[in-house]
């Protein structure tokens, strides 16, 4: 594999531990001020982005490849709202969306078929991250800001593991 490609992996691992470290944070927020939905809501979106990371880690260790193990980013502790902790989620999917778009483009370049499917499955997971992040900020404007109504429902999130997700 390309040193670009492993790098650029590595990489993407780091995004995705940092997703997850983002994504307990805020689930720290709302579990102290009393939001137990989107705590649970949270709490399955940390599993999803360590089980991500860990995808990207096995592929290269499939190929024969060693991750670099960056260190992750510092997140914050504290938000400005129940509302703003979700616009940030959508805004950070997006983020991510294009990170993987990057790898794409990247595995393209270096005519890395084989990364390029695997790199499949993440770009169809990020069309569920965003819908999922803009479904949270729809339930806003369905219950008319009414976080107790929002938070009931975000309490309603199953998890999915990637095997059934395949299915």
């Amino acid at each position: 594999m390309d040193a670009k490609l492993v790098e650029a992996i590595s990489i993407q691992i780091r995004e995705e531990y940092d997703s997850a470290f983002l994504y307990l944070a805020m689930l720290g927020w709302c579990t102290r001020k009393g939001y137990s939905g989107a705590s649970h809501w949270l709490k399955i979106q940390v599993e999803e982005e360590f089980s991500h990371a860990l995808k990207f880690y096995n592929y290269l260790s499939k190929n024969g490849e060693i991750a670099v193990i960056l260190p992750h980013k510092q997140q914050p502790t504290e938000f400005d709202g129940f509302l703003q902790i979700f616009q940030a989620t959508f805004k950070h999917e997006q983020f991510i969306t294009s990170k993987i778009n990057q790898l794409c483009k990247l595995a393209d370049e270096l005519n890395d078929k084989k990364t390029r499917q695997f790199l499949v499955w993440f770009e169809d997971e990020q069309v569920e991250e965003e819908e999922n992040a803009q479904a949270n900020l729809d339930l806003f404007k369905k219950f008319d800001n009414d976080f107790s109504k929002v938070d009931a429902e975000m309490a309603k999130r199953v998890l999915v593991s990637s095997e059934d997700k395949k299915k």
